[in-house]
């Protein structure tokens, strides 16, 4: 039986949204309180599509935000603007993309290591250089006379 090779992608969007709380609310702070809850709204349904972006079409975004079309249009349309970057007939979110390919990345670290895959070891031998504390002169007490007699 052929094994199904693992998609990271289809994971990720059954994992946790990762939000960093001080940096959301510093960069929302001047959103009203619907505007914030269309973001974040929208936010989640990047995060549980594939290519985590929506398509720019404002009666699409309207509904993955979860507002009228002439509520988007209006009010929250402009509001989000600056939030997002338009990439072909698409909306992403660039911090959103970053967050995904780290989620992904791991996941499928994970997986491996379920498989028994192993991951390359992080120290290519065990004779490593020396390191700079090896001494290379004597030390001072090695130097003085052991009769306590200055040898100058």
């Amino acid at each position: 039986m052929t094994e199904k090779p693992f998609d990271a992608k289809a994971a990720r969007a059954k994992r946790p949204l990762p939000l960093w709380v001080d940096a959301l609310v510093r960069d929302t702070a001047l959103l009203e309180p619907d505007e914030f809850g269309c973001y974040i709204k929208m936010l989640m349904a990047m995060w549980s599509s594939r290519d985590l972006a929506l398509p720019n079409q404002p009666r699409k975004l309207a509904r993955a935000a979860g507002v009228s079309l002439s509520m988007w249009n209006r009010r929250i349309g402009p509001a989000l603007e600056g939030y997002f970057t338009v990439e072909g007939d698409n909306l992403v979110q660039k911090r959103l993309i970053l967050e995904a390919q780290f989620v992904e990345q791991t996941i499928s670290k994970q997986s491996d290591r379920k498989k028994g895959k192993k991951s390359p070891k992080s120290l290519k031998n065990n004779n490593p250089d020396k390191t700079g504390d090896t001494p290379k002169e004597k030390t001072t007490d090695e130097t003085m006379d052991i009769s306590g007699e200055d040898p100058l």
